[in-house]
């Protein structure tokens, strides 16, 4: 799911501008986004930079770069 969606943003867009749209598309949003403890959003933090990360390198890959 988070792949998903991070793969509806463009890879040029901002990291923290990809975590705000992840969280405003969970269900509850930015409300359930802090109902997890810090552990897990840390690690939903991690995954989403980390699918951001693995889509700009195939775009670099692609395209020759930005």
């Amino acid at each position: 799911m988070i792949r998903m969606l991070v793969g509806q943003v463009h890879v040029g867009t901002p990291y923290l501008r990809v975590l705000r749209y992840v969280i405003s598309h969970l269900q509850g949003r930015r409300r359930a986004f802090l109902a997890l403890s810090r552990a897990q959003r840390h690690k939903l933090v991690r995954q989403v930079f980390s699918a951001h990360r693995a889509n700009r390198r195939i775009y670099v890959q692609v395209t020759g770069g930005f």
